[in-house]
């Protein structure tokens, strides 16, 4: 084995054996997992009874449009089957008014 190979292996295993004895940085073990789940769902579960945890944030609604594009909007719009968009009061929202464009008049750009 070349020197290269050697240094490179040799990184590899001191490499390992930091990882190792730091106590596994990064890794979750499955009752870490268990109980970090279980905290979250306390929080949530506790909401705005107790006062404490994420409040609900504004009410908007998903409406599919005629040519199959979803708009998401905070009033439905009227004659439309719309569905309600669950928001975190912690999570962005927002807001974006967009112009209607003006097609161009016909015949005005054609090309030469």
């Amino acid at each position: 084995m070349d020197n290269g190979r050697a240094l490179l292996a040799g990184a590899v295993i001191v490499g390992a054996a930091l990882w190792w004895f730091a106590g596994h940085p990064g890794y979750e073990t499955r009752a870490q997992r268990q109980a970090r789940i279980a905290e979250i769902e306390k929080d949530e579960g506790s909401g705005t009874a107790s006062g404490g945890g994420t409040k609900p944030g504004p009410t908007l609604y998903r409406c599919p449009g005629a040519d199959g594009v979803n708009t998401i909007t905070d009033s439905p719009p009227p004659g439309r089957k719309c569905t309600v968009v669950n928001i975190r009061q912690d999570q962005n929202v927002v807001s974006l008014q967009v112009d209607q464009a003006t097609p161009p008049a016909k015949g005005k750009d054609k090309k030469r």
